[in-house]
């Protein structure tokens, strides 16, 4: 657990409004950049930023589970949709195959493993919403040049976004 006044101490913050803290999370065993986007020129650290933070640190072998499974959606999402280069031999693998093979991926633990944790971001634009959110920003083998966000609600994975995801629309799911 992190408190308010550990945020307010050891975040850093920038020009736009926004404060960087890097904090250690035990499931990911590093240290990971948390950024805090405030929209305030106050500088201002909500207690629903406070919780969405210890959401993110507190997140459970359920949901490291989730996780896993999100990335590997995604990972197989684009793996039928984009042509990496690998050879696909004709009828005797489909691009996904082909893919899986190429970059050594075939279930959720080894997405986990080819994907690069990059950030976690906590917005106060999100406190207006019932729900608590949280982005934690991946930047998989497979998706190195946009990434993968994947969005947890109340402290649970609950799905997976390219980039700039609308949390909106997980209000009412």
């Amino acid at each position: 657990m992190i408190t308010k006044e550990e945020i307010q101490q050891n975040c850093v913050w920038d020009d736009c409004d926004t404060a960087t803290l890097h904090i250690y999370s035990n499931y990911f065993g590093k240290e990971i950049e948390v950024i805090f986007r405030s929209n305030s020129k106050r500088k201002i650290i909500t207690d629903k930023m406070v919780a969405c933070c210890n959401d993110f640190l507190a997140l459970s072998e359920e949901g490291a589970i989730k996780l896993k499974e999100l990335l590997y959606s995604h990972c197989r999402l684009c793996f039928n949709t984009i042509q990496y280069g690998h050879i696909v031999p004709k009828g005797i693998e489909t691009y996904l195959e082909a893919n899986q093979r190429g970059f050594h991926i075939f279930n959720p633990d080894t997405a986990f493993d080819k994907s690069n944790i990059e950030s976690v971001y906590i917005d106060r634009d999100h406190d207006h919403y019932k729900n608590r959110y949280v982005e934690i920003l991946f930047y998989p083998d497979w998706e190195d040049e946009h990434g993968c966000t994947i969005i947890l609600k109340n402290g649970k994975p609950i799905e997976f976004e390219d980039s700039m995801p609308y949390i909106g629309k997980y209000e009412y799911l």
